[in-house]
């Protein structure tokens, strides 16, 4: 009996009209028990920014991977035990940590180009704070980077010195053994 009474429900259900689906679709929707949403109804698990905004989405993926593999790649030197007094890995650690930060701006603004209500306004602001501050960190790492190899430089001239003296030495006393 309790079979023969859901199947009546069912076909009730179904035969109701469009109209008494959109009124009770707007009763439900009114009292809060079925939210409101722009976006078409998805599966779980089912990214709703790669169905909406495609290329976006790529871009937040592509972002967001890479700041976690730099930031995770920066933990795993510190954690590593080598040593951190070395100025070329100290270089290193800022060059790795300059990505993650740069790649976890571009996740940000990508996200904010995607959601945001006023989107033009947020794509231009964004964008342009986004280009000046790569344009400080070009700075800095191009600063940093000459700097490094102005003293790679000064430490291979010094040895090189060091090594053209000891050659004289060698030689100042090699003459003197083959003049005696």
């Amino acid at each position: 009996m309790g079979k023969r009474l859901m199947t009546k429900e069912k076909e009730k259900r179904s035969m109701k009209t469009e109209k008494e689906k959109e009124k009770e679709e707007a009763v439900l929707k009114d009292t809060g028990i079925a939210s409101p949403s722009p976006f078409p109804q998805h599966k779980a698990g089912h990214s709703m920014m790669a169905d909406n905004y495609p290329r976006l989405y790529l871009q937040y993926i592509v972002s967001n991977t890479v700041a976690f593999m730099a930031s995770f790649s920066v933990v795993l030197l510190l954690i590593s035990g080598l040593p951190l007094r070395t100025k070329g890995l100290m270089w290193l650690l800022m060059f790795i940590m300059w990505i993650a930060i740069v790649a976890t701006a571009f996740t940000y603004n990508t996200f904010i180009a995607a959601y945001s209500p006023r989107k033009r306004l947020y794509e231009y602001v964004l964008g342009f704070l986004l280009l000046a501050w790569m344009g400080f960190l070009s700075l800095l790492f191009i600063s940093h980077t000459i700097r490094l190899i102005v003293k790679a430089v000064r430490k291979l001239i010094r040895l090189i010195v060091k090594a053209v003296r000891k050659l004289r030495q060698s030689a100042a006393k090699w003459s003197m053994n083959d003049s005696s």
